[in-house]
């Protein structure tokens, strides 16, 4: 029977959102937006939302480009706190490791959220394979929901074993 290691939760304001993505998105190849993004998102995250920004910025439509930035954000804080829920404080790495480089928001066929945990986290890593062979490898199974309606998206998480 598996067990609940740990929870968490995180709402966004998605106009916060929007106001990050208008000053640093200005244009589809803004370095500054991808110095904002690399602080929270994988490098395949990074580049999904510079393509919708490149398509946005065609049809003028940015608010899919706000609320997948914003659900990446969301879901990886949420799995931060439901991390910090089981695993010592002198064993976790920081938050931007865990973002960028463990985590990576992907969906399923039918489109619901998922969060990848990279399989190569040691390799890039080795300085925190204690944490990750003792707490994510074969230890855990993350579950996410993400809604939103209107002004706020929201992301839950749970981890068992």
């Amino acid at each position: 029977m598996s067990r609940v290691l740990g929870i968490g939760t995180d709402i966004v304001y998605l106009p916060r959102f929007a106001r990050l993505i208008s000053k640093y998105g200005k244009n589809s190849s803004s370095a500054s937006l991808t110095k904002l993004t690399s602080k929270f998102m994988s490098e395949h995250e990074q580049k999904k939302v510079l393509g919708m920004m490149v398509k946005g910025h065609s049809t003028g439509n940015n608010d899919s480009i706000v609320r997948y930035a914003a659900g990446i954000w969301a879901a990886k804080e949420a799995t931060y706190k439901a991390l910090c829920s089981y695993v010592p404080a002198a064993a976790m790495p920081p938050a931007k490791t865990i973002y960028t480089k463990l985590l990576n928001k992907t969906n399923s066929e039918t489109g619901t959220p998922m969060l990848e945990l990279s399989s190569d986290f040691i390799e890039i890593h080795p300085e925190y394979s204690v944490f990750y062979k003792s707490y994510i490898q074969e230890h855990c199974k993350v579950f996410i929901s993400i809604s939103h309606d209107h002004d706020y998206l929201i992301s839950y998480v749970q981890i068992t074993n």
